[in-house]
């Protein structure tokens, strides 16, 4: 059944979540500023006189991380009290937590949609781990050829960019792989090889029980690598995020045919369904916000 979905900004994210919806047969609106054209509104209040809040079952936020609190407080305050698809991280400052309520609140954390890391998972529950290691490292100047890197949020401090909060993805899914940590250490610079204000680099140490899991995310990786080792007492599995191939105990190699289109697609799915059984939901995305400012803490 077609739904309503309004996307705020349409930028290359909002257009990619634009994509999504209408390559599964949804109507799409998109309350941009920059944008002209059918269906493009400038403001959210011209979008609720177009149709009223109501009509939308589903309105996603995919601005900068800077906006998002604002965003989703002028929806709730226009009387949307449907489901919000925000990109991630959810906050920009967790001080912004309590302007509006967490109901029907869902983040962007797709990558728990990949069909590597769900194997992943379900691999893991009867392994006794000893160690993990997390490493998500691309070169920004590459990530959009043709524009200036230093334009990019992921530059800016005051739209929220950060290499934390930008690759808060492998954080989330290690406390949706392995549950909160009992502690958390880790250390986030700037090292002025790319020229921006924002933290190029981070290392943490997630402990847990009987385990430690090591992260690393850097905006200066050339060799653009993506990556989780477990080792347990079986043997070990690695998780290759961008070959998709997931090296099991046995040694034997599977890979999963993936286009990151569909991690949107199943992403969108759940979340218009009843169950979402495997979406961010905005608990577990606060919580990935009170690691991010932790970490960046301890410096």
């Amino acid at each position: 059944m077609s739904k309503e979905i309004l996307i705020i900004a349409r930028g290359s994210i909002g257009q990619r979540h634009g994509d999504v919806a209408q390559r599964l047969g949804h109507g799409v609106s998109f309350v941009s500023s920059s944008s002209q054209g059918d269906g493009i509104y400038p403001t959210l209040d011209s979008a609720f006189l177009n149709k009223s809040p109501s009509d939308y079952d589903l309105i996603i936020v995919a601005s900068p991380t800077s906006e998002h609190a604002n965003n989703i407080s002028q929806i709730r305050e226009r009387g949307y009290l449907g489901k919000i698809l925000c990109e991630k991280p959810l906050l920009s400052d967790l001080e912004q937590r309590n302007i509006f309520s967490s109901e029907n609140i869902f983040v962007g954390y797709n990558l728990r949609f990949h069909p590597g890391l769900q194997a992943l998972k379900e691999e893991i529950q009867n392994l006794k781990i000893i160690s993990v290691q997390v490493y998500c490292g691309s070169y920004m100047p590459d990530w959009r050829p043709g524009k200036d890197y230093k334009s990019l949020y992921s530059s800016s401090k005051k739209l929220g960019g950060g290499v934390l909060r930008d690759l808060s993805h492998e954080i989330d899914y290690i406390i949706w792989l392995f549950g909160r940590p009992l502690t958390i250490k880790g250390v986030s610079l700037s090292t002025g090889i790319l020229d921006i204000e924002t933290e190029d680099v981070s290392s943490f140490i997630f402990k847990y029980q009987n385990f430690l899991v090591n992260g690393e995310l850097n905006y200066l990786d050339k060799s653009n690598q993506r990556f989780i080792s477990i080792r347990t007492t079986e043997g070990n599995l690695h998780l290759d995020l961008n070959q998709n191939t997931l090296k099991g105990i046995s040694g034997d190699v599977r890979t999963f045919p993936h286009d990151r289109n569909l991690q949107y697609e199943k992403q969108l799915i759940d979340i218009l369904g009843e169950s979402h059984d495997i979406a961010s939901d905005a608990e577990s995305s606060l919580y990935v916000c009170e690691v991010i400012e932790q970490i960046e803490e301890l410096k």
